[in-house]
């Protein structure tokens, strides 16, 4: 089976570290994990049997959370956004997954609706539909059929 493990770090790098250990457990498994990450490079990081997705870098900016920087430190901007959007649901094309792990959303990362949304298009519209499964799920519950709904929605 095919895994597309989605994660976004935008301050600091523990989403990551846990999207490792998830990804390395799934492998050893016999799954094919497709780890795409959106933060700065991290240099040393094992993904020895991964299949390694980088996006455009970004992090939080000045602003914080909602404040998105792009790699150079300036504002994203549309640009930036549609290079994003075109790499995150090109990569999601290529791997052509049975399951699609997104991590905190909709839980958290509604700053990341941008691209978000139209990899969740992509996926309603692919046969068979790959199962979708968002990581660090809390109490609060949302059908994979309502996440982009419950991400606008308060918590």
């Amino acid at each position: 089976m095919r895994v597309f493990f989605y994660v976004q770090n935008l301050l600091g790098v523990g989403h990551i570290f846990r999207a490792l250990r998830i990804s390395h457990a799934l492998a050893k498994d016999g799954f094919r994990v497709d780890l795409v990450l959106g933060g700065a490079p991290i240099a040393g990081l094992d993904t020895r049997d991964l299949r390694v997705v980088q996006l455009p870098a970004i992090s939080a900016g000045p602003g914080g959370f909602s404040d998105l920087a792009a790699a150079d430190g300036k504002p994203l901007g549309e640009a930036g956004k549609q290079a994003r959007r075109d790499a995150l649901v090109s990569a999601f094309k290529a791997a052509r997954p049975d399951i699609v792990l997104i991590e905190a959303f909709p839980f958290g990362r509604r700053q990341m609706l941008f691209e978000l949304e139209p990899l969740l298009e992509k996926i309603a519209e692919t046969r068979p539909r790959p199962m979708v499964v968002s990581v660090r799920a809390r109490a609060r519950q949302c059908s994979d059929s309502t996440l982009t709904a419950c991400a606008r929605s308060p918590a």
